[in-house]
């Protein structure tokens, strides 16, 4: 597959209802959603938003990086100069060139991505997240979440003294009941004593697993914490590229590992951490950084491929921006989102919402 062409859109994107992490709220999600001009005509799309504060540094200027892959063309797809660092604008970049590629291959074989990356399955089950600053709102939105047929729940934990985060944790159990599973994610923001302390106030609320109750990159701490609370650990802001993963696999340190293909730097490269992590009977979820549908579709398509996956993968999020920049959205039905069978990416861009939304728009 020769690619004839490049050309971006830069999107700012505000939240249409609240999300607060342990680091703060997010107001807007900034990105760029890239297309690839194939030899056939064929275009395929991908999108490169850096989420910064992720344990990655910020890196060059997505352009820049997006001028140095467009100054090469025509080239063959495989051989584009993607960028190979380790910043967080370098990993979206490689993720959207490489989403972009695949979607073209996809077209031009009339195969979806998933099954380009290997045995797929048609349907992926999905979290809510809960998001909300307030417990009120937070227990709210949870208590909907499952009556739209969600069974499992992620609560944002951190951020404000433990007993706030118990109370919180308390409430929207109750609201969801005892039947669907609840999750909790620190995003790190506990040290090793107050998540040994949260976790054990927390244990009558019979817990799935809690994503990052210790800082990113100390194995040692999230080790502690696993052997102290019992409970099933996950690594989210530890998993920066297939290092990092490989540590933690050795580590024994967790029990899931948390695939961001925007933060690792694409789908081939996450799948095959996801097969590492299988073959070490550590499960894995597949998650987006809030980002819109042709992320999230991309996301979907691995979630599909990775071998095992009995855990609800966080691709419900697109919601939380004011527009998915799709023609059609992703349907979520049941706690599931069904893969799309369509050749490639499966998705289409609605180019009325991707003006609406521009930020800069790159000269053709």
């Amino acid at each position: 597959m020769i690619i004839q062409g490049l050309r971006w859109t830069h999107v700012r994107i505000p939240l249409a209802r609240g999300f607060a992490t342990a680091h703060g709220a997010l107001a807007s999600r900034e990105g760029w959603i890239v297309r690839l001009v194939g030899e056939d005509g064929h275009v395929g799309i991908g999108e490169a938003s850096p989420l910064h504060g992720h344990a990655l540094p910020p890196g060059p200027p997505v352009e820049s990086l997006l001028e140095k892959v467009q100054t090469s063309l025509p080239r063959p797809f495989e051989q584009l100069p993607v960028p190979v660092g380790a910043s967080a604008s370098e990993a979206a970049v490689r993720f959207a060139i490489e989403t972009a590629g695949l979607d073209l291959i996809g077209q031009a074989t009339g195969r979806p991505i998933a099954a380009l990356l290997g045995v797929a399955r048609g349907q992926v089950a999905v979290n809510a997240v809960i998001g909300a600053a307030d417990d009120r709102e937070a227990a709210a939105e949870a208590a909907t979440a499952v009556a739209a047929g969600y069974r499992t729940v992620k609560l944002k934990v951190g951020g404000r003294p433990i007993a706030a985060d118990v109370r919180r944790v308390e409430r929207v159990r109750s609201a969801i009941g005892p039947a669907a599973r609840l999750r909790l994610d620190a995003n790190g923001a506990w040290t090793v004593k107050e998540a040994i302390e949260a976790l054990e106030a927390m244990r009558p609320f019979e817990l799935e697993l809690i994503e990052q109750p210790a800082p990113a990159g100390r194995l040692d701490a999230l080790r502690r914490v696993r052997e102290a609370s019992g409970l099933p650990i996950a690594a989210d802001e530890s998993v920066t590229s297939p290092a990092a993963a490989a540590a933690l696999l050795a580590s024994k340190a967790v029990d899931v590992l948390v695939l961001k293909p925007m933060v690792l730097g694409g789908l081939r490269v996450s799948l095959a951490i996801a097969q590492r992590a299988a073959r070490e009977g550590v499960s894995c979820i597949v998650t987006t950084t809030i980002d819109t549908g042709v992320a999230t579709a991309a996301a979907l398509h691995l979630a599909a491929a990775i071998p095992g996956a009995p855990l609800a993968n966080g691709l419900a999020t697109a919601a939380f921006l004011a527009s998915d920049l799709l023609v059609a959205p992703l349907p979520i039905e049941a706690g599931s989102m069904a893969v799309p069978a369509a050749p490639g990416l499966g998705v289409s861009v609605d180019d009325a919402a991707l003006l609406r939304f521009a930020a800069q728009e790159q000269p053709v």
